[in-house]
């Protein structure tokens, strides 16, 4: 509350990264989510690529972002900012202004920045190898040119080396972006070099990705990893620990990073906070692939304290039990464990062992496996529970010792509780790998469907089907751009929390402001086809089908770009047929087009028993608008009668242009009296009002009700019009007269 009592504004806050098929940017976004949920703010996340001198379709996704005027700026610069200067990146986010900026990854003068210790964690990880496993031939992958982490990570890792007597051989630094791919590129390159890599005994990459890729390509070449070569990564990224070999890494804060930079955020947009750096610590995670075993013998944190001589281990356990679970607490602080499992969490493990180690819980196995299976369900990583038992193992073993029944059956308790959290994760493995291949074939589907759409109107129909059939409640493309023709933004259809076609309103610059209800985390994704930007998609920010999102909308780009051609060159057809049976003066239809209408509407009046009339029109004065004022002058006039032609007669009426100054109107379902009127009223509207003031109008008029073999009705209807129009000349012109008057005189 305000202190005038009223209600707080919320707060809609901006989150940039660049792509949400790595890893390690869905689970950023994923903490940012969470974050935002605690802080009770709206968060529109956007994912525009990496910002490069020339830039991409994606990158519209950030101007999508500065149109909607959000109140604050979270920018991922270690993703969007890759090879930019600090000056260049101060920049950007300036463009953001009024809206402040806080900035992940690179530290920014002037902005509020949270960094990562890079390059004391790479130090640490290589003291390890160096210390611990006695490597002393490294290599190392790096990450992309001119990325502030990836270069602080190489400091890191030059630094331990330095302080050893060693050095990274030139040959031995490998170039890498961060992906899978230029982590395979670089395994190939070493195993070019030397095919047994018997120069080498350690390769520490940049980050996980590439690693893990690498793992794959030595256990092709039968390359074993560790006994042969460390291998090491960066960021501790979900997939590390599922490796070939269970990945040696560093392992980012990302949790804590997020959470208290979107707090800073948040007191920033409120006035609450000035620019400053907050660095964050890393910590090592040790695994397989650099040589530690499943369960380590690290060195126990300060509680409990170690026994005298002769205690009884087990009078220990029950003793120290609390202390044991409060020092674990206190270490995992940062941990998923409390929100899935209970706030209680650490003495219940803790309690869980304890039994086991003393033989009273026949269900350890069970309790275990209950608490992984919470994870799962929460969708929170296993890693923090398996960092937990780990963790209660190392204090533990001071109580009971490294030998004894009580350190044996420690030892069992820990390897079926690894084994039994293994077996929960590799079933959602499994699970989500049949998920992703069911939404694979969902996906292609769906992209099948939506590119046989012949028109945005037959996309719009198709898309919420398909949408429906992938469990997507929330999408609303937005086209801006040349990608809509150059004219207004528009949305093709709208689809908000499975409301179709629900009201959705956008300002002339393309922001949209979507429908109360919707889910205050939103997900923007750009839209592009063919290299060029459409616009963006606005979906709502789930985890779990962030990879849909991003593909879907590729599918989505590529189909309204065919359905809009498919309606641009439906519309030059048209006009194409259009322009051969118009008058190009006037646009009134030629004498073609009059004849084909002609014979319909011959055939439709005998079959509705109905009348059909014919006004023939000729211009009085026309020739001295000509002489007189010249030929340019003429077409206006003609232009003008065209114009009080169609104004005098329905729209279903057919108005044509015979050539020069003579004009044929068709009136469908019209007898003579009515038909007479019209006529009357084309005079009267001509009479004299062209800028000249010199053309007046003729008309003469027919009415028919055609039998069903009479061929020659259209033609004889002309013929009569035109009797009756030379005998309305005669009469002294200006005026309009019926063929049948002119009968009736003959008689």
């Amino acid at each position: 509350m305000t202190a005038s009592g009223e209600t707080a504004p919320i707060r809609r806050l901006g989150y940039l990264t660049a792509d949400l098929n790595e890893p390690f940017e869905r689970e950023l976004l994923t903490y940012a989510l969470r974050s935002a949920e605690k802080l009770g703010v709206e968060l529109l996340a956007a994912c525009g690529g990496r910002l490069q001198a020339r830039p991409t379709p994606e990158a519209s996704a950030y101007e999508a972002i500065r149109r909607a005027r959000l109140d604050g700026i979270l920018l991922c610069a270690h993703t969007v900012c890759v090879g930019m200067t600090r000056t260049e990146i101060a920049a950007f986010a300036q463009t953001f202004a009024p809206a402040p900026v806080v900035v992940v990854g690179v530290e920014v003068p002037e902005f509020k920045s949270h960094t990562v210790s890079n390059e004391s964690g790479a130090a640490a990880l290589t003291e390890h190898l160096i210390k611990t496993h006695g490597r002393h031939r490294f290599a190392f992958v790096c990450g992309p040119e001119g990325h502030e982490e990836a270069e602080g990570r190489r400091r890191g890792v030059e630094y331990a080396l330095r302080r050893h007597g060693l050095q990274l051989l030139p040959e031995h630094v490998l170039p890498g972006d961060f992906t899978s791919t230029s982590g395979r590129a670089a395994a190939e390159r070493l195993l070019e070099q030397d095919p047994g890599l018997s120069r080498l005994d350690a390769i520490v990459f940049a980050n996980d990705l590439m690693a893990i890729a690498a793992l794959d390509v030595f256990a092709r070449e039968r390359i074993a990893v560790p006994s042969a070569i460390s291998i090491t990564g960066f960021d501790d990224i979900e997939l590390a620990h599922l490796a070939r070999s269970p990945l040696t890494t560093v392992r980012q804060p990302l949790s804590r990073q997020m959470n208290q930079a979107m707090t800073d955020l948040l007191a920033t947009v409120n006035g609450d906070a000035n620019p400053g750096l907050v660095d964050h610590r890393t910590r090592l995670v040790l695994r397989r692939s650099c040589g530690c075993g499943l369960v380590t013998h690290e060195h126990a944190s300060s509680a409990p304290p170690r026994p005298p001589p002769g205690s009884d281990p087990i009078d220990l356990l029950r003793q120290y039990e609390s202390a044991v679970a409060a020092e674990l607490t206190t270490t995992l602080k940062d941990s998923s464990l409390p929100r899935a499992l209970s706030s209680a969490w650490a003495t219940e493990l803790v309690d869980t062992f304890v039994a086991r180690i003393q033989n009273q819980d026949a269900s350890f196995i069970e309790r275990i496996d209950a608490s992984a299976s919470a994870l799962v369900q929460h969708d929170e990583p296993l890693t923090p529970l398996r960092e937990a038992v780990l963790l209660v193992r190392r204090q533990l073993i001071v109580l009971t010792g490294t030998s004894g029944q009580a350190a044996d059956d420690l030892d069992e308790a820990t390897a079926e509780a690894l084994l039994t959290i293994g077996s929960v994760e590799a079933l959602r493995e499994a699970q989500r790998r049949r998920a992703f291949e069911t939404v694979a074939v969902q996906l292609a589907s769906a992209s099948a469907a939506l590119s046989s759409a012949g028109s945005v109107a037959e996309l719009r129909s198709i898309a919420y089907r398909e949408l429906e059939r992938l469990d997507i409640q929330s999408c609303v493309p937005v086209l801006i751009g040349s990608g809509a023709g150059g004219a207004a933004p528009k949305v093709p259809f709208a689809l908000v929390n499975g409301q179709k076609d629900a009201p959705v309103s956008l300002s002339k610059e393309g922001a949209l402001t979507l429908a109360a209800g919707l889910t205050p985390m939103l997900l923007l994704v750009p839209m592009a086809s063919q290299g060029e930007s459409l616009g963006y998609v606005v979906y709502e920010a789930a985890p779990e089908s962030f990879l849909l999102a991003t593909r879907l909308t590729l599918a989505l780009g590529a189909a309204l770009r065919s359905a809009e051609l498919k309606e641009r060159l439906e519309l030059a057809y048209l006009t194409i047929a259009q322009q051969a049976l118009k008058d190009s003066l006037t646009g009134l239809w030629n004498r073609r087009y009059l004849e084909t209408r002609m014979s319909e509407e011959v055939a439709r009046a005998h079959r509705g028993e109905s009348s059909l009339s014919i006004l023939g029109i000729d211009l009085d004065g026309f020739k001295q608008v000509n002489d007189r004022h010249g030929h340019e002058a003429g077409d206006r006039v003609l232009g003008f009668v065209a114009e009080r032609l169609l104004q005098s007669v329905r729209p279903t009426d057919v108005v044509a242009r015979l050539g020069g100054d003579e004009f044929v109107v068709l009136l469908s379902g019209t007898n003579r009296a009515d038909a007479l009127a019209v006529a009357e009223k084309m005079v009267k509207a001509l009479e004299r009002k062209d800028e000249h003031e010199l053309v007046t109008a003729t008309v003469g008029v027919a009415t028919a009700a055609p039998k069903g073999n009479d061929r020659d009705a259209g033609r004889r209807l002309m013929r009569q019009a035109d009797e009756a129009l030379l005998e309305a000349k005669r009469r002294g012109k200006c005026r309009a007269l019926h063929h049948d008057d002119v009968e009736r005189k003959k008689t």
